[in-house]
């Protein structure tokens, strides 16, 4: 017998137990008290197997609602599965957009640093030479992103430039506004140099480098974001003494 059939069995079979001893027992020991007399073994038969009738329909309706609750349960899981699924879509679709935009903002920068080593070349060659000069530059870029507990936020890069070599390269970025590095670079030959920085104020970070030198041709370059609406408007580069 299958297993399905043996537990359906041992239900009906609960349940006839249940109504023959209870409800079963009740009525007919009812009935003996009040008419002096026994009941007859046709009666007996007859109410055992309106009790078997019942005892069936119970375990049917044992085994429909258990049906029910997993179907229900199921439904719920799948539910919660296509949620997470889309989380998780969600997420991997922003962190592309972000890889992208990156990817934009490298090749930018590549193509910035070769137009400022050469308007350095050439005002060197015009004016001789020229005491130390440190520009620094910004540029907002159009996309914009949401963070998580941040909310959505503006993406900037800060270029720092010298008209002379300066190494190492050790100093404070600061601006005018609110800012959180992602990123700290000095671009040489089209290739980049990471390194690390220490945040000295919402407004300011510090970096050093060891190598290579700061200058025209290798410029200082920070990957930054704003909160949405914030304005970088002016900043600067001061060297460590």
């Amino acid at each position: 017998m299958h297993s399905g059939h043996w537990l359906f069995a041992q239900n009906v079979f609960a349940h006839l137990v249940a109504s023959m001893s209870g409800v079963a027992s009740f009525i007919i020991a009812m009935y003996e008290h009040s008419r002096q007399r026994k009941v007859t073994s046709r009666a007996f038969f007859v109410i055992g197997v309106i009790c078997l009738v019942m005892a069936f329909d119970q375990a049917w309706q044992d085994e429909h609602n258990n049906t029910n609750n997993l179907i229900a349960e199921k439904s719920v899981l799948w539910q919660e599965r296509d949620f997470w699924k889309e989380q998780s879509y969600a997420k991997d679709s922003s962190l592309r957009s972000l890889n992208e935009l990156l990817g934009k903002n490298y090749g930018v920068l590549s193509d910035t640093q070769s137009s400022l080593a050469k308007l350095s070349n050439r005002l060197l060659d015009v004016a001789g030479p020229a005491p130390l000069k440190i520009d620094a530059h910004r540029w907002k870029i159009p996309e914009t992103y949401t963070y998580q507990n941040v909310g959505r936020v503006q993406f900037w890069v800060l270029v720092v430039t010298s008209n002379k070599m300066i190494n190492p390269a050790k100093g404070t970025v600061a601006c005018d506004a609110d800012f959180h590095v992602i990123e700290t670079s000095i671009i040489t030959h089209g290739n980049t140099l990471r390194a690390g920085y220490d945040t000295i104020s919402p407004k300011s970070v510090h970096v050093e480098f060891a190598y290579p030198p700061l200058s025209a041709e290798n410029p200082l370059v920070f990957f930054v974001f704003t909160k949405e609406g914030t304005e970088i408007n002016d900043c600067s580069f001061k060297q460590d003494r």
